[in-house]
């Protein structure tokens, strides 16, 4: 794992100041900056296909699915939860921040 991504603690207290971190951070902006468009992911949380991520589209800190991104299985483009995304293989430049992302969502 990358040092620079964190979603794994050894103590209640690593996670807690990790998660307050998390609630600060300007989640598109750092996302923007931390991933190489387009990549391909697998969608885990629907057909479990791989798909092609283009871009960023939205965030909604009160939506359930947060972050949207579009992405293209096919010739089919499809608007898709980020945290419902998985990068492989975790060599990924993207791997870290796709599931810093997702293990946030999921806990907030």
């Amino acid at each position: 794992m990358d040092k620079d991504y964190q979603w794994d603690f050894d103590t209640e207290g690593e996670w807690n100041a990790k998660f307050r971190e998390w609630k600060k951070r300007k989640w598109m902006s750092w996302l923007k900056a931390h991933l190489t468009f387009p990549f391909e992911a697998i969608y885990i949380e629907g057909d479990g296909k791989r798909v092609r991520v283009l871009e960023l589209i939205d965030f909604d800190p009160g939506d359930v699915y947060g972050v949207i991104v579009e992405a293209r299985q096919g010739r089919k483009t499809l608007d898709l939860p980020l945290c419902d995304l998985e990068v492989t293989p975790e060599t990924d430049p993207n791997y870290g921040p796709v599931k810093e992302f997702a293990v946030y969502w999921a806990n907030r």
